[in-house]
């Protein structure tokens, strides 16, 4: 009997450090998979495979990692995540409390942990930098090239890696476009809708639909970089293109950027439906940053 006890034991142990290997190696691909600033947050196996020991170790080192050694997620936290996943698993966006005023939140494919500050409301606990890998700024605008402006910029460092946006807008809007052109994401414009090329002359969606459409990851689609022009007049705001990240479609009528995505047109904007005399032909230059 006592040599049956040390053989399990000497069985446990290694059991152990097999699906410790395994987790670790889980975690790692999903790291190298992930955009770079997703790489905190833990990646859920695809819907066809179960959430198994090794998922439960994986998630077990990796809150251990997210909550920077202070904590990990105790064994009762992950049946229960474990639980949840099986009980509800048509359910792709969910919070469970996990104690000590933190929060698991699952939003698509993803995990991450929130903690409430005093008032109650929840914040990220690593808020440095932005949630998306790549944000974008707008360099210049220029109506009709009348001045060559863009050339000069494309020409000198200001220009590297900058795409150019050609849109046409009613003459009414026209003004001061770089004031009325600005760069946002979805967060707070959730009910603006767009028109990409391919559905021209059919019902505008909201951009976050599209952006589904597009295979966006959910947890990654509030922060997709939008341009917006705004109606100085009528404080109408519309979004003039979207940016898809890590886009591969072949698709000619998306503005590729190379390694990062391509960015979308709006259809009533792109010149392709038709010019008239009442619009006016104007450039935007953007860039990474």
């Amino acid at each position: 009997l006592f040599s049956r006890l040390e053989n399990l034991e000497e069985q446990s142990q290694k059991v152990k450090e097999d699906i410790t290997a395994r987790a670790e190696e889980y975690l790692k691909k999903s790291r190298k998979k992930a955009a770079s600033n997703d790489r905190s947050k833990f990646f859920l196996p695809p819907d066809n495979i179960r959430f198994d020991l090794v998922h439960e170790e994986a998630l077990y080192q990796w809150s251990k990692v997210r909550l920077e050694g202070r904590h990990s997620l105790s064994y009762e936290h992950i049946k229960r995540v474990c639980s949840q996943l099986t009980i509800y698993s048509d359910q792709r966006q969910w919070t469970l409390d996990v104690g000590k005023g933190r929060s698991l939140i699952r939003n698509g494919s993803v995990l991450d942990i929130e903690e409430r500050n005093l008032s109650g409301k929840s914040k990220h606990i690593d808020v440095s930098g932005s949630p998306t890998s790549l944000t974008w700024s707008i360099v210049a605008v220029d109506r009709n090239r009348l001045n060559n402006v863009l050339d000069e910029i494309i020409a000198g460092d200001e220009g590297r890696q900058a795409i150019t946006l050609t849109v046409l807008l009613p003459s009414l809007w026209s003004g001061n476009e770089a004031e009325m052109f600005y760069i946002g994401t979805i967060q707070g414009n959730e009910d603006i809708t767009f028109i990409p090329p391919w559905r021209r002359g059919r019902s505008p969606i909201k951009i976050k639909e599209f952006l589904r459409g597009q295979k966006v990851p959910l947890h990654r689609r509030p922060y997709a970089p939008v341009l917006f022009f705004e109606n100085k007049t009528n404080k109408e705001r519309v979004a003039i293109a979207v940016f898809v990240e890590n886009s591969t479609a072949e698709n000619t009528e998306m503005i590729p950027v190379e390694g990062k995505g391509k960015w979308v047109v709006h259809a009533d904007f792109d010149g392709q439906g038709g010019e008239n005399e009442s619009n006016e032909r104007v450039c935007v230059l953007v860039r990474p940053c």
